[in-house]
């Protein structure tokens, strides 16, 4: 072998390695970056859900005092209580529970553990769990009831006690200008886990710290017991809400142990927060529970949800990398045979050996480029907007001109672009497979998304794109979504490359819509020159491109025309006019 050529082969790889290892960890980064973009969308959906399920519960509480206090005359009996003697307070203590004992069997199934009255003093005097139970002071640890006699208001938080925890919703009574004391609900926590579960389709646990419980208590109790997190207890209740439906037990449910790893952490640091479970193809949210009152975290709430998005994005970021490294490697060989073309005659030998290992080798870059390049077709110009983003990102990060705000519309931009990307996928696979999902659209919309996606592409090539569409008459059709868009990208492109490969100054692209009484018109007409009539009939034949490389279109357009035939139920079909080619997309009004 040639010295040369060896220490090319050696230049080119002490190249090529580094730059791949770059290219891993830049796709790597910007992939973790949009995933956490994606998490924390979901840790702030799940705050929300969780708030408006507890939002739910107090609602609730406020009806139920409102329609006890009437139901058991509770004010003018506790009136009474604090004038009258201990016999007399017996009997009224008697009939109130027999008043709202029929009330609380019902409301047991709503998830109600309690319901108390507390006197001023701070003693308990009705307990409708445990009738038998009063006359004893709340312990320090009761901080909501105790907290509610001290400023006689209404206040509502979740309290973890020495031997019970749940949401509570307490309101003060007065009565002829005397404070009569409170009336306590208590909510378990499978009330809000089964809320949500049944409102938002997703799974939902949930963690008390066990500090704030008597331990001879946990170990007797059957209610409570100890979680796979060191320090935390499990719910029966929430447990049993969660296997009926999720059809599994918790441990079947138990996060990898990476992500209970993670959850942990997110113990420590008493914030809300999600993580990814590649193993499970879940996300779990922690959002902390605190006590209003002690202000200290004395749970968690976990909610598990399918990770569609996340996988797919991660799914189109393995494409992205996967495409760079071919493209990468691709060049490096192209540089490396084109080198050696060029050899010295006295190497002629040498260099035939080389073309029949070339010729091999080309044909199967031929193939793979065929391949990759029915995929690329579409996503040349959001990989190279994701591309300049990124770079844009880096260079401003280097100089220390990267504001927030930029990193919000940088992010988003990748965001969209990926969106594209992956949306792109989703309709190759779904027109491959005749999935048909319509959906009712404006005709304009569609065809300003396909403007939107290509202008970029034409504006570097200093295309004028001229837009004839009316927009004063909204033209509705029902389509499967993406795929008039994709015509249209796939047609646009065409004409670009048409004037590009012809070198057209003043190149320009003229979209049109027009309507007539039972079909939509959309053309597109360049000025390249049009098409020659030997092979303007072949052009949306199938990999047309590998045998007139000119038109440089092959399966892109001929994907459009069976888009445009058997999905749209329409006509695609070229004419040359005295500028160029001119692309019709007719679409029945009545067929769709």
């Amino acid at each position: 072998m040639d010295n040369k050529l060896l220490k090319l082969r050696i230049i080119l790889a002490s190249i090529l390695l580094p730059l791949l290892i770059v290219t891993y960890f830049l796709v790597k980064k910007v992939s973790d970056s949009d995933i956490q973009v994606q998490l924390n969308t979901i840790t702030q959906n799940h705050i929300r859900a969780y708030q408006r399920s507890y939002n739910n519960y107090k609602e609730l509480s406020s009806i139920l005092y409102t329609g006890l206090l009437g139901r058991a005359q509770l004010k003018n009996r506790l009136y009474s209580v604090i004038n009258k003697k201990d016999t007399d307070i017996d009997t009224i203590r008697k009939d109130i529970y027999n008043d709202l004992s029929f009330r609380f069997s019902q409301l047991t199934k709503k998830h109600i553990t309690s319901i108390n009255i507390v006197l001023p003093d701070n003693t308990l005097f009705l307990v409708m769990k445990s009738p038998k139970k009063f006359g004893h002071k709340l312990s320090k640890y009761r901080y909501l009831p105790l907290e509610v006699n001290k400023i006689k208001k209404p206040i509502d938080s979740f309290e973890t006690g020495k031997r019970g925890s749940g949401f509570r919703f307490s309101y003060p009574m007065e009565y002829k200008g005397k404070y009569l004391g409170q009336i306590c609900f208590t909510f378990d926590a499978a009330a809000i886990t089964a809320n949500i579960m049944r409102d938002f389709n997703v799974f939902s646990n949930f963690f008390i710290d066990a500090q704030y419980m008597d331990e001879k208590y946990v170990k007797k109790t059957k209610q409570y017991f100890e979680s796979h997190y060191k320090g935390y207890l499990f719910d029966q209740r929430v447990l049993d809400t969660l296997k009926k439906v999720a059809i599994k037990d918790v441990y079947q449910l138990m996060p990898s142990k990476e992500s209970r790893d993670d959850i942990y952490k997110m113990f420590l640091q008493n914030g809300a927060g999600s993580t990814y479970d590649r193993e499970k193809d879940y996300t779990i949210t922690i959002i902390p529970i605190i006590n209003k009152i002690s202000n200290k975290t004395q749970a968690y709430l976990a909610i598990m949800e399918k990770a569609d998005a996340i996988k797919t994005l991660e799914r189109n970021y393995d494409v992205i990398l996967l495409l760079s490294i071919i493209l990468v490697i691709a060049i490096f060989i192209i540089i490396y045979f084109i080198y050696s073309k060029i050899s010295k005659d006295k190497e002629q030998l040498i260099i035939d050996a080389i073309r029949e290992k070339q010729i091999v080798e080309q044909s199967k870059l031929a193939d793979m480029g065929n391949m990759i390049g029915n995929i690329a077709h579409q996503w040349r110009q959001p990989l190279s907007v994701i591309s300049t983003l990124a770079s844009s990102m880096k260079l401003k990060n280097e100089f220390g001109m990267l504001k927030n705000e930029e990193i919000t519309e940088y992010t988003d931009n990748i965001v969209n672009q990926t969106k594209y990307l992956s949306n792109t996928i989703d309709t190759f696979r779904d027109f491959v497979k005749e999935k048909k999902e319509l959906k009712e659209v404006i005709l304009q919309n569609r065809i300003d998304k396909a403007i939107e996606i290509t202008k970029a592409s034409l504006e570097s090539h200093h295309i004028e794109l001229i837009n004839n569409i009316n927009y004063d008459k909204p033209i509705s059709l029902e389509l499967t979504v993406g795929e008039l868009v994709q015509v249209l990208i796939n047609i646009i492109n065409n004409a670009k490359d048409a004037i590009v490969e012809n070198n057209i100054n003043d190149g320009w692209i003229k979209v049109e819509l027009n309507r007539f009484n039972d079909k939509v018109e959309i053309t597109v007409e360049d000025n390249a020159g049009g098409v020659p009539e030997n092979i303007i009939s072949k052009i949306f034949d199938p990999y047309f491109t590998t045998k007139h490389k000119s038109l440089g279109t092959g399966l892109g357009l001929h994907m459009s025309y069976k888009i445009a035939t058997e999905s749209l139920h329409g006509r695609l079909y070229v004419k040359n006019t005295d500028n160029g080619a001119k692309f019709f997309v007719e679409i029945p009004l009545n067929n769709i």
